[in-house]
């Protein structure tokens, strides 16, 4: 899990020229580290966790597929 001092420490390594930061993680982010982000009066960060990178992965077709899933309804082929 990222935390508030993930945050700190990334918004501290962006340039003076750098508007706005981007932090992923394949994981998830603490309230506290989604509090940081936004704290008024300092550069905003904006956050994508895990799920939402997954999503935009899917989005974007980026290296994926769809794949069909069936399962055997086993109890139906007893019954015939």
């Amino acid at each position: 899990m990222v935390g508030a001092g993930d945050i700190r420490d990334f918004r501290g390594s962006l340039n003076n020229n750098i508007e706005k930061g981007l932090f992923i993680t394949t994981g998830t982010f603490s309230k506290a580290a989604k509090l940081e982000a936004v704290d008024p009066g300092k550069r905003l960060i904006d956050l994508l966790d895990g799920e939402e990178l997954i999503d935009k992965i899917v989005e974007c077709n980026i290296g994926v597929h769809e794949v069909r899933d069936y399962e055997i309804d086993e109890e139906f082929f007893k019954k015939i």
